[in-house]
């Protein structure tokens, strides 16, 4: 296959519309129409370090890859628009897999694929661009708690949530790494984690959020990110995290697992109504912590290990 076939499969009869893609994939750039704060984000994918073509296939990998960079969005409270995919790998055939995977998983949460680009490379490689909304029609929803949220938001007082419950892509990742295969709800939170955004939705029509950050790195990693933006300190409750069914790990060690795509939030509160909604949906939203004056992140009161995703590290296998 040349690129323009490529793309085409790719792309394919899967197209999809959106309300703000004015012109699509096709020429030398796209044209979006969109209302209110446009909030950008780029999320990189890399064969080795992201995944491993051992333990899920290449259009798994696409749609791993399309599901951490729409998590962004969520975070920020914004409404997605349109992505741009840009795949280089080693063969037409890998592109074209794993670009059809990103695309299959894009077109599940209505986001066209606007463009992008493919190129030939030694690993597996997926940069995805998306481009989100938050309506801004006055000065009013500049006011605290209104999207985009920032994690540099967050007060004493504010009280620490998490979404969902942590531990499952971690644990796929130990047994693939002990020679085992994953027990399948964990295997499937590693390949498809679930943005957040039908949360982010409900949660930005109650205008509590503070600050909002996802959970790529882990929670403790994360949760630092947040502190240090807003100068503050963030005690976590050990016992209140919430770990997901059948991962053996304990409530710190899930705090320190990556991969998990949840958001962690800071809000004075939030209103039960949602709470429920969310919980109803599959997504409860479990209170872990509180904002205090100070700097880093403790658990229970004492210093919380630096623990998390290094991008950096090194790798095995």
């Amino acid at each position: 296959m040349d690129e323009h076939a490529i793309v085409e499969r790719i792309l394919g009869a899967g197209r999809t519309d959106g309300a703000a893609l004015r012109v699509g994939p096709g020429d030398d750039a796209a044209v979006l129409r969109v209302g209110g704060d446009l909030v950008v984000s780029t999320d990189l994918s890399v064969e080795g370090r992201h995944f491993r073509l051992d333990w899920i296939s290449r259009r798994e990998a696409g749609r791993r890859a399309m599901s951490a960079a729409l998590s962004d969005l969520a975070a920020m409270g914004a409404e997605p628009v349109a992505v741009l995919l840009s795949i280089a790998g080693p063969t037409a055939d890998a592109i074209a897999e794993a670009g059809e995977g990103a695309r299959e998983r894009a077109a599940e949460f209505r986001v066209p694929v606007a463009g992008g680009d493919v190129s030939g490379g030694a690993a597996l490689t997926l940069d995805v661009g998306v481009l989100g909304r938050v309506p801004s029609a006055d000065a009013s929803d500049e006011a605290p708690g209104r999207p985009p949220w920032l994690r540099s938001g967050a007060r004493p007082g504010d009280r620490i949530w998490v979404t969902g419950r942590l531990g499952a892509p971690a644990a796929a990742l130990r047994d693939w790494g002990a020679g085992r295969e994953p027990d399948a709800a964990h295997r499937a939170r590693f390949v498809d984690p679930e943005p957040r955004l039908a949360v982010a939705a409900r949660l930005a029509r109650s205008a509590t959020v503070t600050a909002a950050i996802d959970l790529s790195d882990g929670l403790l990693r994360d949760a630092r990110r947040m502190a240090d933006a807003s100068g503050v300190a963030i005690d976590l409750d050990a016992a209140a995290i919430p770990v997901a069914d059948g991962t053996g790990w304990t409530p710190a060690e899930a705090a320190s697992a990556g991969e998990e795509y949840e958001l962690l939030l800071a809000a004075p509160d939030l209103p039960p109504d949602v709470r429920l909604a969310c919980a109803a949906e599959g997504c409860p939203i479990t209170e872990i912590g509180r904002v205090v004056a100070g700097r880093g992140v403790t658990l229970d009161g004492e210093p919380a290990p630096a623990a998390g995703f290094d991008h950096f590290a090194p790798t095995e296998g």
